[in-house]
C-alpha cells in the first residue's frame, strides 16, 4: 500500500466515523473542497436580502469551502473559491473603501464562476440566494454598517480579537440562508450543497485519464491541494508544474508520462492528511510527524513517554494511579498489559503508518520518512522500546483546567522511557539547533520503529552534560537530565550487550564504574545533608568535582574525601552511618581498579542514581520513625 492509497482508505474510514471527526476542530473536507478560516458570517433570506452579520470566534472559524482546481492551489493569482472567499473577491464595492486595490477582475471572475454553478439544474436555491446578494455589490458597505469594520482613516477590524484577519481585504466571509419559517441553512456544513457542488465540479473537468491510485478512468488533476499543515500552508506534496527545470525532462516527454492522479483520489488523500496532521501531528519547525492507524483506532506514538501510554485514572484524584515500579518484572507486566490492550482493539488486517513531512522549500513538501506496519509488529516494537530505554523519573508535569478556567499543575513520578523530545534536550540542551533537532528526531523514531541501536552520540552527549552539573541553572533540570541519561545508557547497554541494568540498587554488582558511582552518591549525600541542616545553599563538592571525578575517579575521590572530613565531623550521631557505608563501598573496589585511575564507563551514573535513590528512601524512613517517636 502506497502512502496515497493509505490516506484514501483513511479518508473513507473517517468519513463514516462521526465520533472520530469530533475529536478535531479541523473538518474533513470532501473532494472539490478546501478549508479556510472565516472571520464573519452573513445571514440572508431566501431572496438574497441581508438579515444580519455576526463575527466568528476562533473556535468556529474553520470553514469547508467549495473550490476550483486553480483556487485550491492559488498563491497570488486571480483564482476565486466558489461561494466563500475574502473581500478581494466577493466585495464588488471594495475599491470604494480600499483605493489602492483594484479588485474588479477578481470580483468579475468570482461572479462568473458562481453564476455558472447557479445555471446548473441541480444548484441549491440557497446558493442562488447568495449570488443575488453578491451581485448587489454591497458586501463591504454592509460589514461597515454592521460595525465589524470601522471606517477610520485606516480601516480597522472590530470583530473577535483572536480571529482577526491579517489585512481587512483578506477578511473571509461565509453565508447562512434562512427561509420564511426561520429555518437556518448552514451552507458550510450542509451535505446537500457539498454533494451538489461535487457533481457539478466533476461535470466541468475535461481532462480524463487512468488514475494511478484507484486504477479507474476519471478526471485527473496536476494541481494538487495545499494547506496540509495549516490553513496558510502553501507547500505541495505532489507537483509537476516546472516545465522548464529538471522535474522530469530527460526521462519523460511531458508530465502526463510520469503519473496521473484522479482529482477525487488526490482530494481525499490530502484532506485525510490535513485532518491527521491537525488532530495528532507533532511539529518541529517545518517538520511534522504523524502516526495513525488506517482503521481510525487509537495507537501509541513513538513520540510519547511511557506514562502517556500506560497511565490510567486521574492523577489529580485522591487515588492517583501508581506510576513508579521498582520491580522490573512488575513494570514489564504493566507495559505488556497496555500494549495488549491496543492489540485487542485493532484488527490484525489493519495498518499503522508513520510519516514525517518536511518543507524542502516554501512551496514544496517532501516525505522524509515513511513506514507501514502490521499492528502487532508495530506494538511489539513500541513495547521493546518502553521496556529497554527505562528508568525512574520524577519530572513529569501534568495539568488540568479547573471550573474557573485556571490551570492546575502537578508533578508525576513514573517508570519508563522518556519522550523523544526530552531525550534530545537531555543530550543536546534546549538550545539545540532546529535543523539538528529534526535530524535527531528522525534518528530516534527509527530506533523505535526500525529497531536500530541507540546511537552512542546520544549517550556520550547526555553523559557529558550531567557530568558537568554547573551547566544547569536549576536542581530539577539536573535531576531530570540525570534520569533521562540513565534511560539512554540502559538502552545502549541493552542494544550492545543484550542486558538491562536494574533500576534498584544492586549491591552484588562489582563493576568498577558502578561502585565509583555509588561512592559519589554517598559523598554528595553527606555534604548535602550537612549543608541543608545548616541552611547553606552551596552545591556539594561532589557535584562541583563530578566532571573531574568521571575522568580521574581515584585521584578526585581523594580530594573529595579530604574536603568531606569537616562535614563528617558535623554529622549528627544518627547519620554517621552514611560515611561508614561509603567506606565499605570503597573497600569493595579492587586495588587494581582503584589505582589505574582510568575514566569511568557510563555505568557509573547508574550506580550513582541507584545509590542516591536508596539513600533518599532511608532518610525518608528515618524521618518518619523520628516523627512517630516524637508523637
Amino acid at each position: 500500500m502506497s502512502w496515497i492509497n493509505a490516506l484514501c482508505e483513511t479518508y473513507e474510514k473517517l468519513k463514516d466515523s462521526p465520533e472520530l471527526l469530533k475529536r478535531c476542530s479541523m473538518p474533513l473536507a470532501p473532494p472539490s473542497h478546501t478549508v479556510q478560516n472565516a472571520h464573519a458570517e452573513i445571514f440572508l433570506n431566501e431572496f438574497g436580502e441581508l438579515l444580519r452579520i455576526r463575527p466568528l470566534t476562533k473556535a468556529e472559524a474553520r470553514t469547508i469551502t467549495p473550490c476550483t482546481e486553480d483556487s485550491a492551489v492559488r498563491s497570488s493569482n486571480n483564482a476565486p473559491h466558489i461561494v466563500y472567499d475574502n473581500l478581494k473577491y466577493i466585495a464588488g464595492d471594495a475599491q470604494r473603501y480600499i483605493a489602492k486595490q483594484d479588485n474588479s477582475k477578481n470580483y468579475e471572475k468570482y461572479c462568473s464562476q458562481l453564476s455558472d454553478w447557479c445555471n446548473d439544474e441541480n444548484c441549491p436555491n440557497q446558493v442562488k440566494a447568495i449570488y443575488k446578494y453578491i451581485k448587489r455589490g454591497t458586501v463591504f458597505h454592509d460589514l461597515i454598517e454592521s460595525g465589524l469594520i470601522l471606517p477610520e482613516e485606516k480601516l480597522k477590524w472590530n470583530g473577535d480579537k483572536d480571529n482577526k484577519p491579517a489585512d481587512i481585504s483578506k477578511t473571509v466571509v461565509r453565508f447562512r440562508v434562512e427561509d420564511k419559517y426561520g429555518n437556518s441553512f448552514e451552507c458550510n456544513t450542509n451535505s446537500e450543497l457539498m454533494n451538489s457542488y461535487m457533481e457539478y465540479d466533476v461535470k466541468t473537468r475535461k481532462q480524463k485519464s487512468v488514475c494511478f491510485v484507484s486504477g479507474t478512468t476519471q478526471a485527473v488533476t496536476y494541481k494538487h491541494p495545499t494547506k496540509i499543515r495549516t490553513t496558510g500552508d502553501s507547500a505541495r506534496l505532489i507537483s509537476a508544474n516546472d516545465e522548464y527545470g529538471f522535474t522530469y525532462r530527460g526521462r519523460f516527454k511531458n508530465k502526463e508520462n510520469v503519473f496521473s492522479v484522479g482529482f477525487e483520489s488526490s482530494d481525499k488523500a490530502h484532506s485525510a492528511l490535513r485532518w491527521l496532521v491537525s488532530n495528532q501531528g507533532f511539529s518541529t519547525g517545518d517538520q511534522t510527524v504523524v502516526v495513525w492507524c488506517v482503521g481510525g483506532e487509537d495507537i501509541p506514538t513513538p513520540l510519547q513517554d511511557t506514562y502517556d501510554i500506560t497511565a490510567g485514572g486521574d492523577p489529580f484524584g485522591d487515588e492517583a494511579p501508581a506510576a513508579i515500579y521498582n520491580s522490573e518484572r512488575q513494570y514489564a507486566k504493566l507495559v505488556e498489559l497496555a500494549v495488549n490492550g491496543y492489540k485487542y482493539k485493532i484488527p490484525d488486517n489493519d495498518n499503522v503508518i508513520i510519516m514525517i513531512l518536511e518543507s524542502a522549500t516554501p512551496g514544496r513538501l517532501s516525505i522524509t520518512y515513511y513506514r507501514e506496519f502490521s499492528p502487532n509488529d508495530y506494538l511489539d516494537r513500541i513495547k521493546t522500546w518502553h521496556t529497554t530505554c527505562v528508568w525512574n523519573h520524577k519530572y513529569k508535569l501534568v495539568s488540568k483546567i479547573l471550573p474557573d478556567g485556571k490551570q492546575e499543575l502537578k508533578h508525576i513520578e513514573f517508570t519508563g522511557a522518556p519522550s523523544i523530545n526530552d531525550i534530545i534536550y537531555a543530550a543536546y540542551g534546549r538550545n539545540v539547533d532546529e535543523k539538528q533537532k529534526k535530524h535527531l528526531m528522525e534518528i530516534l523514531i527509527s530506533c523505535i520503529t526500525d529497531g536500530k541501536r541507540m546511537p552512542k552520540d546520544f549517550m556520550n552527549k547526555s553523559l557529558q552534560r550531567v557530568s558537568n552539573p554547573q551547566s544547569f541553572n536549576e536542581d530539577w533540570e539536573l535531576s531530570k537530565a540525570t534520569s533521562i541519561t540513565c534511560s539512554i545508557i540502559n538502552k545502549y547497554i541493552y542494544d550492545t550487550k543484550g542486558m538491562n541494568y536494574s533500576m534498584s540498587l544492586d549491591i552484588s554488582n562489582k563493576d568498577r564504574s558502578y561502585l565509583f558511582g555509588r561512592v559519589l552518591a554517598y559523598a554528595e549525600q553527606i555534604e548535602d545533608y550537612v549543608l541543608y541542616k545548616s541552611g547553606d545553599k552551596r552545591p556539594p563538592n561532589a557535584i562541583k568535582l563530578r566532571s573531574k571525578y568521571r575522568i580521574q575517579p581515584a585521584k578526585t575521590l581523594m580530594v573529595i574525601d579530604e574536603k568531606l572530613l569537616p562535614y563528617v565531623e558535623k554529622l549528627y550521631s544518627s547519620s554517621t552511618w552514611l560515611y561508614d557505608e561509603m567506606q565499605k563501598v570503597i573497600a569493595e573496589i579492587s586495588a587494581n581498579d582503584f589505582m589505574n585511575n582510568k575514566p569511568l564507563d557510563p555505568q557509573y551514573l547508574l550506580g550513582y542514581a541507584c545509590q542516591k535513590a536508596e539513600l533518599l528512601k532511608k532518610h525518608d524512613k528515618k524521618d518518619e520513625t523520628k516523627e512517630t517517636e516524637e508523637n
